[in-house]
C-alpha cells in the first residue's frame, strides 16, 4: 500500500520517492525504478523512522539516482536497454562457460542466469541453487564491462575471488581483464579487489 510520495534534497541532488508499506516486510528495502526511490517499510514504520532511515542512506541514494538519470540519458540517447543487457550478458557468459568449462570445472553444469539491483557486487553466486546473478548497474556499461562481469562470474564457478583458482580463470577467459576493471561503473570498482 502506498502511503505517499515526496522528494528530498540529497548534496546537490532532488531525490523523488515513494514511500510504501507491505505487511510482509520485517525489514525495509529501498530500490530504484524508473520513476525514482522505492522505499518499502513494515507496516509498524512510523515517518519519523522513515525519515530516518533515508537520511541514514543519503550517500547511496544520491550515488544511485545519478547513476539513474545518467542511465535515462544514455538510455535516450539510443544505448542498450534492460532486456538488450540480459541478452548480450547472457551470451558473453554462455560462450564462456562453453568454451572453457569440460576444461576448468569439475561439475560443468550451466548456471541459471539471474538479474537484480545490487550496489555493490558485480555478480553472486549460489553454489546451492547453481545460479550466478548479475548486477543490473552494468545496464548501461559498454561492452568490455560486461566482458569483464561474464568473466567474473565463470570464475567465481571456479574459485573464490583471490584465489589461485579464480584468478588462473580469469587469466584464461578474458587475458587483460585487469585493464578492463576501469570500465565497470564506479559504484562497482570498488567491490574488485585490486589482485
Amino acid at each position: 500500500m502506498i502511503r505517499y510520495r515526496s522528494s528530498t534534497l540529497i548534496g546537490n541532488t532532488i531525490v523523488n520517492f515513494t514511500v510504501s508499506s507491505h505487511k510482509g516486510y520485517k525489514k525495509p528495502v529501498m530500490r530504484f525504478d524508473k520513476n525514482g526511490l522505492l522505499v518499502i517499510v513494515p507496516e509498524s514504520y512510523g515517518s519519523a523512522q522513515t525519515d530516518k532511515l533515508i537520511a541514514d542512506n543519503s550517500e547511496w541514494i544520491a550515488a544511485h539516482e545519478e547513476a539513474r538519470k545518467d542511465a535515462a540519458e544514455a538510455n535516450e540517447t539510443g544505448k542498450r536497454t534492460e532486456a538488450e543487457f540480459e541478452t548480450l550478458t547472457k551470451a558473453v557468459f554462455t560462450r564462456l562457460f562453453h568454451s572453457h568449462a569440460p576444461a576448468m570445472l569439475r561439475d560443468s553444469a550451466m548456471p541459471d542466469i539471474r538479474f537484480r539491483h545490487m550496489k555493490t557486487v558485480i555478480v553472486s553466486k549460489s553454489e546451492r541453487k547453481n545460479e550466478l546473478t548479475f548486477s543490473r548497474s552494468l545496464t548501461y556499461s559498454d561492452k568490455d564491462a560486461v566482458t569483464f562481469a561474464a568473466a567474473y562470474g565463470f570464475a567465481l564457478l571456479c574459485g573464490e575471488p583471490g584465489s589461485s583458482e579464480f584468478l588462473n580463470a580469469m587469466d584464461s577467459v578474458c587475458p587483460g581483464w585487469k585493464k578492463l576493471r576501469s570500465k565497470l561503473p564506479e559504484s562497482l570498482q570498488n567491490s574488485v579487489r585490486r589482485y
